[in-house]
């Protein structure tokens, strides 16, 4: 069995993190029409009737037109849309058969920003739970990573579009979103694809993962993990918060062109500098830098006015000035 008032009061304490102009305009829901996004909008629903979060909600589903049933996910969602008394908006994108997956979230992200400027939502709430942090810790971990790639996935952010995006579910656990739909009734789809182990992902979820759970030398190996992925987070999200104050200190973001000016000293605190560095990155709509250009563009920081950092292609160009930094968009 779920247990319902514990989960609604831990959906209600992360909503409740969120500074109030952006509750207060209500948030979008991205709901696939899968367990997890099912579980999230019945969560959202009884919180709000029950009074523990206020503001619109509404429900906003993108088909991606790769699979031949997807317009039945979309039949479920606007359903169940129906059933919790939440407003439905649908984007279609009609991508190629063969899309990637980063093709895929990237357009998807792109939908879901577009319905809440429509609906004048503040912000948007996606379904990854703890069992999305273990698997996002293990495909990186398998392939080299920092302190932020241990931290799993951020619990929040900001879009590209400045849109505040939370992920309220990541301390809760597949197994109870499963119960939770199983209770209320809910009757979620289930996408095929995530049944293909040709996916990465889907072989650490399919594969890696049970193989670890029947391992008894690593019984408590996935409560570790999610351990170690709150203290990586709390500690990014900390650090960030230093470098986003030390940016509206010591920096001075340009609208025309778009750039950044940064005054810089050798004395300061590296880490700092090169989360500032990665927040510009993102600011000026590169997404985000790889380890390399945030390692060589700090490195300027100790040389002379006048050595640059050339940007290829989607990236940021960097300059050593006579005070500090100038970054603009390549």
């Amino acid at each position: 069995m779920s247990d319902p008032t514990r989960l609604l009061d831990l959906i209600a304490a992360e909503f409740a993190t969120l500074d109030e102009p952006f509750r207060a305009r209500g948030a979008v829901i991205a709901v696939s029409g899968g367990v997890d996004s099912s579980a999230l909008a019945w969560l959202m629903s009884e919180a709000r009737r029950t009074g523990r979060i206020t503001g619109p909600l509404t429900i906003g589903h993108v088909d991606h037109g790769v699979r031949e049933d997807s317009g039945g996910d979309a039949r479920a969602t606007e359903r169940l849309a129906g059933q919790l008394g939440i407003p439905f908006v649908q984007r279609h994108l009609n991508l190629s058969i063969d899309a990637g997956e980063a093709i895929m979230r990237d357009g998807r992200y792109r939908a879901l920003e577009d319905i809440a400027a429509e609906r004048a939502a503040g912000v948007l709430l996606t379904a990854h739970h703890a069992d999305d942090v273990l698997e996002t810790m293990v495909f990186r971990l398998g392939r080299g990573t920092g302190l932020r790639g241990l931290s799993g996935i951020p619990r929040v952010r900001r879009s590209r579009t400045g849109l505040t995006i939370l992920r309220p579910l990541l301390r809760m656990r597949r197994a109870s979103l499963v119960s939770l739909c199983r209770d209320a009734g809910i009757d979620p789809c289930e996408d095929i694809s995530n049944l293909d182990l040709l996916r990465a992902r889907n072989r650490i979820r399919h594969r890696s993962l049970p193989a670890l759970r029947r391992d008894p030398r690593a019984r408590d190996a996935e409560q570790l993990l999610l351990t170690a992925a709150d203290l990586a987070r709390a500690t990014t999200e900390r650090l960030e918060r230093t470098a986003r104050a030390w940016l509206t200190a010591r920096g001075r973001r340009e609208s025309t062109p778009i750039a950044w000016s940064l005054r810089v000293d050798p004395s300061d605190d590296r880490a700092t500098v090169r989360e500032a560095l990665r927040l510009i990155h993102l600011d000026l709509g590169c997404g985000a830098p790889t380890r390399d250009w945030l390692d060589r563009a700090a490195s300027l920081v100790d040389g002379r006015p006048g050595r640059r950092l050339a940007g290829r292609g989607r990236t940021v160009q960097a300059a050593r000035t006579r005070d500090g930094l100038s970054l603009t968009s390549s």
